[in-house]
């Protein structure tokens, strides 16, 4: 019973914060907010250019996998050669179409693809919201 009566004299007495530890804690959530947000952004831009190198491979894979599904399926003259736009709305029944169908992207980009004489990719570049993810001498870059 002394416990509790201490216990309400102590609540009955508090007042409440001051006014300098409110300035003071709301300058240390300031100061935590100036660090963290630059490596907020950093991160979030790190994330969103993978995302882009990601789609980029997919795009990358849906050409080599067309070119090979032609070559087997005896198509291979409808296969063109030298640097090829590839984008979002290909039309079915084409290279172009195909490879927009087993990329499987939804999202609106650009892509364009260089096939050699060969039908091997010597240059690859993804194109999406202004970004551009290349593929050149087994490198992924994103500018």
């Amino acid at each position: 019973m002394k416990v509790l009566n201490r216990f309400k004299k102590a609540m009955k007495n508090k007042k409440g914060f001051t006014l300098v530890e409110l300035i003071v804690v709301i300058v240390i959530i300031g100061i935590l907010a100036a660090i963290l947000v630059p490596s907020a952004l950093k991160w979030m831009d790190k994330a969103k250019d993978r995302q882009l190198m990601s789609e980029g491979r997919a795009v990358y894979n849906a050409v080599q996998t067309t070119v090979a599904e032609f070559v087997s399926e005896d198509k291979e003259k409808d296969v063109p050669s030298g640097e090829i736009p590839i984008n979002s709305s290909g039309a079915a029944d084409t290279f172009v179409g195909e490879v927009y169908e087993n990329a499987g992207i939804k999202k609106t980009y650009s892509a364009t693809v260089t096939l050699d004489a060969k039908k091997q990719i010597s240059a690859f570049a993804y194109t999406q919201g202004g970004k551009t993810a290349t593929y050149k001498d087994s490198k992924w870059e994103v500018k």
